[in-house]
């Protein structure tokens, strides 16, 4: 890679805007998959804020092409913290953020499986670029 191509390519992704968490979960009798985590977090925002629901889930203004404004995936294995998912943020849907958390808290309550069995984030670290743990106090 020529270095002008390079330092197009890394002046255009300084502008990509991401907000990444590791979060730990206790989910007591269900094992928990990332389709059943975002199902009912899904449908706690529906219900909880619509508006930021459509603009995560349905982005219109195509800020994230046809791509929803989060990633939700299994977290590296870390026995010491697991069993754990990586959320991951998106461009506008950062401004929405306080909703987006406040729909876990929602969902926990709603519960997993056939049985909705509650559960709990018991941790949620923002990380850095090299996936350690960022130094803020609001996860």
């Amino acid at each position: 890679m020529n270095s002008s191509f390079s330092l197009q390519l890394l002046a255009l992704l300084a502008h990509i805007r991401i907000l990444p968490r590791r979060m730990r979960l206790d989910t007591p009798g269900v094992e928990a998959t990332v389709p059943m985590l975002r199902g009912t977090w899904g449908a706690a925002l529906h219900d909880l804020d619509p508006a930021a629901y459509a603009s995560v889930f349905h982005p219109a203004d195509g800020s994230n092409g046809d791509s929803p404004g989060y990633i939700l995936r299994p977290a590296p294995r870390d026995p010491a913290f697991a069993p754990a998912v990586e959320w991951i943020l998106i461009g506008d849907a950062i401004a929405r953020d306080a909703s987006l958390r406040r729909a876990w808290d929602v969902a926990s309550g709603m519960g997993l499986g056939p049985a909705r069995r509650r559960f709990q984030i018991c941790q949620a670290l923002v990380l850095n670029p090299d996936e350690s743990p960022a130094a803020c106090a609001d996860a």
